[in-house]
């Protein structure tokens, strides 16, 4: 890990700022992306580049390690998080088929 990179870690920190639950990066230096849950409500486990970047199979892990964070009732909670799947994997199968669009 680069100095910069942990630089920013520790001094978003101190200013109160969350951030990707992966690569640890404040929310202050790189941009979130949304989750959607319902249709009114998202959740933001991950940046941008990491959910681009990590297998859906790490991504589901995160989300579900988010919603537990949260302190709601295990039904609830499962309901969360089964819904937030479903939309990871829409979301990332559109990320794809836009790169193979990209590359062709």
């Amino acid at each position: 890990m680069g100095l910069l990179r942990r630089v920013k870690i520790t001094v978003g920190g101190m200013l109160g700022y969350s951030g990707c639950i992966h690569c640890k990066m404040p929310w202050r230096y790189v941009a979130a992306k949304k989750i959607m849950h319902s249709s009114s409500e998202g959740m933001s486990p991950l940046c941008i580049r990491c959910f681009e970047d990590l297998p859906i199979e790490k991504i589901d892990y995160y989300i579900k390690k988010d919603v537990r964070s949260w302190g709601r009732d295990k039904h609830e909670t499962a309901g969360i998080i089964a819904s937030a799947r479903k939309e990871a994997r829409r979301m990332k199968e559109r990320l794809s088929a836009r790169s193979l669009k990209i590359k062709s």
